[in-house]
């Protein structure tokens, strides 16, 4: 790899000091090609991994490891395998030498990959309805108060519709929906509710 003194010494020889390519290159013990390279790029050299890691020893284990972050999806994530927990599972039961670092190394690596994760954005007419809950201040007989708005908005159209309530309890709830399906004229195949995490105490 093409040091930065190299580089500095390359691009002093050939822009101050005048000297070919061909001579740098003989001078400096090094290929025309890596002279003519340092002067078109005068950055920092950053080192560019050409294939991917190997892991001579990590090698043999690498099924159980992959096998056991697969089952870890399907559980709950304080019940998950942690990358020490893997190397002393990999020590305990499989006789692994290697150390915790060439584990969690890989480990991390395979918890960086996000899976891809597809969304559909287009519906069909009066297919799909989306609700939701929202609040705002509101002025009521000069008092300003905070008003709960149930809203439900269809899909394909975007045509919605928001009601206020004083809380969102399920009398809302249920009202809520009656005013706007009568509003809207029918009842979509589906309604996608968004589900929010209850309040903490």
């Amino acid at each position: 790899m093409l040091t930065v003194e190299k580089k500095e010494v390359i691009r002093r020889e050939h822009f101050l000091q005048k000297k070919s390519v061909r001579r740098i290159a003989r001078e400096l013990g090094c290929s025309r090609t890596t002279v003519r390279k340092a002067l078109q790029d005068s950055d920092v050299p950053v080192y560019r991994r050409t294939a991917p890691a190997r892991y001579p020893v990590l090698q043999p284990v690498i099924p159980l490891i992959d096998n056991w972050l697969k089952e870890d999806e399907s559980q709950p994530k304080k019940q998950r395998h942690t990358a020490r927990r893997i190397w002393i599972r990999l020590k305990e039961e499989h006789g692994f030498t290697g150390g915790e670092s060439s584990v969690c190394r890989y480990v991390r690596g395979k918890r960086l990959v996000v899976p891809e994760v597809f969304v559909p954005l287009i519906y069909q007419a009066g297919s799909d309805a989306q609700v939701d809950w929202g609040e705002a201040k509101v002025i009521v007989d000069g008092e300003a108060v905070v008003a709960q708005f149930f809203a439900l908005r269809l899909c394909y159209s975007g045509a919605c519709m928001v009601v206020a309530y004083p809380n969102q309890k399920q009398e809302a709830f249920f009202d809520g929906h009656q005013q706007n399906l009568e509003f809207l004229g029918g009842v979509p195949k589906r309604i996608i509710y968004r589900i929010l995490p209850p309040p903490k105490s």
